[in-house]
């Protein structure tokens, strides 16, 4: 029965640290979340800015016309 209080003492004492080691886990899951989210922010402006681009209408390039020979009439 000693042992059972023992193990009971040591694991109230071990509580604080995990509490702590899931906070900073926590902290860190959320810093990690924001730069994901911001990253994915940016590649969505790239991917709409790269769609707009391809979309416009261009006038396909075309090679410059040789000048027309003048015939004297």
């Amino acid at each position: 029965m000693t042992g059972f209080w023992l193990w009971l003492r040591a694991r109230a004492r071990a509580a604080p640290d995990l509490s702590k080691f899931l906070d900073s886990v926590r902290e860190e899951n959320a810093q990690l979340e924001a730069d994901l989210s911001a990253r994915i922010a940016e590649l969505e402006e790239r991917v709409d800015f790269t769609e707009r681009r391809m979309v416009q209408e261009r006038e396909p390039a075309r090679l410059p016309q040789p000048p027309k020979a003048r015939t004297p009439v």
